[in-house]
């Protein structure tokens, strides 16, 4: 037996000419924050602020991200074999920021050191993803890169958030209390990361 349902039009319809509604949308889903690192052949590190992460399977080891073709960064990822994804920590809202933001060397005093692949893991990061392309796909304005985890590294401690526009400092479970999540945005508008997807010794980078 099929039920049928009446129609409820919608208060606010998508439509390719809305794309900042639908931004706000999306923004409603509470994220963490990652910064994707890439170093293309011949060049310097790149990174990106994304909130884009998520696991994809155990077996294999996969996990993905989105990078904007609007990115300045689009053809470091577009072409990359290898890449890394650090997942920040409530003590890294300057990389987060850095890495979003239209910085032309977004590596300038920022510690990383290398992964097997050789793409750069940020110490103090929750978690870290050292990954080789396992598939690309074309999505709309964005590409889906899907990395095969070959090696990874966990830190404790609370982790970033992202909603709304704005990053919220997380408590971890160990450190539970009566304000589980206070926001942490300042005045002013902070540099967002790719909301659809769109961070050794110091060394310098694009």
């Amino acid at each position: 037996m099929t039920r049928a349902y009446p129609s409820c039009p919608s208060p606010h319809p998508v439509s390719a000419a809305d794309p900042d509604l639908f931004r706000a949308a999306a923004g409603s889903f509470l994220t963490g924050v990652a910064i994707a690192t890439v170093i293309p052949p011949g060049g310097q590190p790149c990174g990106i602020t994304v909130n884009s992460f998520t696991a994809v399977s155990l077996d294999p080891p996969l996990v993905l991200f989105c990078v904007g073709r609007s990115s300045r960064r689009f053809d470091a990822f577009d072409q990359a074999r290898s890449f890394a994804v650090n997942i920040l920590s409530s003590s890294q809202h300057r990389h987060a920021a850095v890495f979003a933001s239209q910085a032309q060397d977004k590596f300038a005093g920022i510690e990383w050191t290398s992964g097997p692949t050789g793409s750069p893991l940020l110490p103090k990061s929750l978690a870290s993803f050292d990954c080789v392309l396992h598939e690309k796909i074309e999505a709309g304005d964005h590409i889906v890169l899907i990395g095969r985890v070959l090696d990874l590294r966990r830190t404790p401690g609370a982790p970033l958030g992202y909603f709304r526009g704005g990053y919220i400092d997380c408590v971890a479970p160990d450190m539970v209390s009566e304000e589980p999540m206070r926001a942490s945005r300042k005045a002013g508008s902070p540099a967002q990361p790719d909301v659809a997807g769109e961070a050794g010794s110091a060394r310098s980078g694009c």
